[in-house]
């Protein structure tokens, strides 16, 4: 690496430069839109971690193609409506790191489901429970429906540990986007790590419970 470049590169992570357009930033943009940076992070650390060029021009080739390709079928196709806004880069899914547990992995696959379910809202479908007619099943059974009203009680009890501010945010969010916070849409309020993974195993058993209400 030249010292120009290490130089550059240096000053551009330290903000001890005024320069937002040319080579060095054009790269440093180009690395983090592919989830690259980490690279010249090593590098920066240890010169030594410098990837060959074969590794290099095959980890790029890789990662850019499966990025782009995973975009348009975000942004083209209509079952990823949903979990365009609850997973919004490569990363692993929320769902598996909080339901790695054997216990838990039942949860994980009734959940990963809803995130790719039917966006259509010009139907409507009969509740069999209560006789009301709805255009998103999951909602009116985690919101509405008379047979879950019990479980929304118990559920209300269980996220207390949170907080009352907390409790309250969340109650204030209309029906839809309540229901995609409990799935880990990016919503106020929010919680740090370990408490948002703890939210959200109590909120996926609160919705496969009103599954089996069904």
């Amino acid at each position: 690496m030249s010292k120009y470049f290490y130089t550059q590169i240096l000053s551009l992570l330290s903000c001890n430069t005024s320069i937002k357009y040319g080579f060095i930033p054009y790269i440093c943009n180009t690395l983090c839109k592919y989830d690259l940076y980490s690279v010249i992070n090593n590098v920066l650390v240890d010169p030594t971690t410098l990837p060959s060029k074969y590794v290099w021009k095959r980890t790029v080739k890789q990662l850019v193609y499966e990025t782009e390709m995973w975009r348009y079928r975000m942004m083209t196709d209509s079952d990823f409506v949903r979990f365009r806004i609850l997973q919004p880069t490569i990363s692993p899914s929320i769902v598996y790191m909080t339901c790695c547990r054997a216990a838990h992995r039942n949860f994980m696959h009734e959940v990963a489901k809803l995130w790719c379910r039917s966006c259509r809202l010009d139907s409507l479908t009969l509740c069999q429970n209560c006789n009301v007619q709805t255009t998103d099943k999951i909602v009116h059974l985690v919101c509405e429906c008379a047979a879950t009203t019990e479980l929304r009680t118990k559920y209300v009890c269980a996220i207390a540990c949170f907080g009352i501010e907390f409790i309250s945010e969340i109650l204030q969010l209309d029906e839809s986007m309540f229901t995609m916070k409990l799935m880990d849409a990016p919503l106020a309020p929010l919680l740090n790590n370990n408490e948002n993974k703890d939210f959200l195993l109590i909120s996926f058993q609160f919705i496969g419970d009103c599954l089996l209400c069904v």
